[in-house]
């Protein structure tokens, strides 16, 4: 009977071993630098507004994160070529260094891929802008 019950209890514990184990981890790891060292690795930067999110088909099952598309409209130019209408690339979730944007104003830093297309991440420095969030680069050039 003791050897059931030692039997019982190892099959449980083995059992339950996938849920305690630790499966492939992914995750956006950055390492913290000032604006003045984002600012110089970034191939553009600027203010603007989200006016269009584009979601890759499937996104709700796309383990690949494909890309994010936002649509921007631009206010100011702190670096590079800015426009006034931008697309942003990002990656389609934050364990990949996605970015999430909404509504509001955002201080974009972005640098451009094999193709030449704008991409942004987490570590890149793009954050909300809340007027008092004034980069040291101020005032930029008005865009348009």
């Amino acid at each position: 009977m003791r050897i059931g019950r030692v039997l019982l209890t190892i099959g449980i514990a083995i059992g339950f071993l996938p849920v305690l184990g630790v499966g492939p981890a992914s995750a956006c790891s950055c390492f913290a630098a000032g604006d003045k060292k984002l600012y110089s690795q970034a191939d553009v930067v600027f203010k603007g507004k989200v006016t269009r999110t584009q979601y890759p088909a499937n996104y709700e099952n796309d383990i690949n994160a494909s890309p994010i598309i936002y649509t921007m409209k631009a206010t100011r130019d702190y670096k590079g070529r800015v426009r006034p209408t931008m697309k942003i690339r990002t990656a389609g979730n934050d364990a990949l260094c996605g970015i999430s944007l909404g509504k509001g104003a955002y201080i974009v830093f972005a640098d451009r891929n094999g193709k030449g297309r704008l991409v942004a991440n987490l570590c890149g420095g793009t954050r909300p802008f809340d007027g008092e969030d004034q980069p040291y680069f101020a005032p930029g050039k008005k865009v348009g």
